[in-house]
């Protein structure tokens, strides 16, 4: 399962599952994911979109990720952190902590606040890997200091 807010995804990439056959994309609501049966999903992949909802709208994400997929499935998310770059540009969003407004909005992570919230709110989920990183999303000109984290449901 990736989780993107690209259209342009959709519309000019193709992925293969391990056993060659195409992979499913579908356009929806995060929030409808209920709906849906994600227990056999063995990946979910999100890239440049936990940056892209408020802290709340994230642990709200994440409370309905976590409760859907099962003990098999890896969780892959990058996400900008309070190191990069463009952190403190723009107009700050009111009554959000780490939020700003350049042509589009951002949140940016605290890699404390965030291994915080792992450990006290989602004390199933196990941490496999998490790193801050730069020169490993850049785009155009920008050079973003990102976090990287791979997670799992606990057995």
């Amino acid at each position: 399962v990736d989780i993107s807010i690209s259209d342009e995804i959709l519309e000019n990439h193709s992925f293969i599952t391990s056993s060659g056959q195409p992979a499913l994309l579908k356009k929806t609501d995060i929030f409808s994911l209920p709906n849906e049966n994600y227990t056999s999903a063995n990946v979910i992949y999100s890239r440049w979109f936990l940056h892209t909802m408020n802290w709340e709208k994230m642990v709200s994400f994440f409370n309905l990720v976590f409760n859907l997929i099962n003990s098999n499935t890896f969780c892959f998310f990058e996400f900008r952190s309070i190191r990069d770059e463009l952190y403190k540009k723009g107009i700050k969003v009111e009554n959000d902590k780490h939020g700003y407004y350049t042509d589009h909005y951002r949140r940016f992570t605290d890699p404390v606040d965030f291994m915080d919230l792992l450990n006290t709110a989602f004390p199933n989920i196990k941490i496999l890997f998490f790193e801050e990183l730069d020169n490993v999303s850049i785009i155009k000109d920008s050079n973003p200091t990102v976090i990287r984290c791979v997670l799992k449901k606990s057995d």
